[in-house]
């Protein structure tokens, strides 16, 4: 079966995934939790192919593992 994602809104980002932009060193990705310690780091990038705006995923761990 293929693996199929569905556009995602900013604002639900921002909403139950409780996503942000990071600052300093990670600054330009975003993250979003998983769960109590677990989050996955990503940016936002442009398809050079089609154009479109597309998730990048970069890494994904617990708190401690990402920051």
């Amino acid at each position: 079966m293929p693996l199929v994602f569905r556009p995602i809104p900013v604002y639900e980002l921002a909403g139950s995934l409780h996503s942000h932009k990071l600052k300093g060193e990670l600054a330009g990705a975003w993250t979003c939790t998983v769960d109590y310690d677990n989050r996955i780091l990503f940016e936002f990038a442009q398809n050079p192919e089609s154009g479109e705006e597309e998730i990048l995923l970069l890494t994904m761990g617990t708190h401690n593992e990402i920051y």
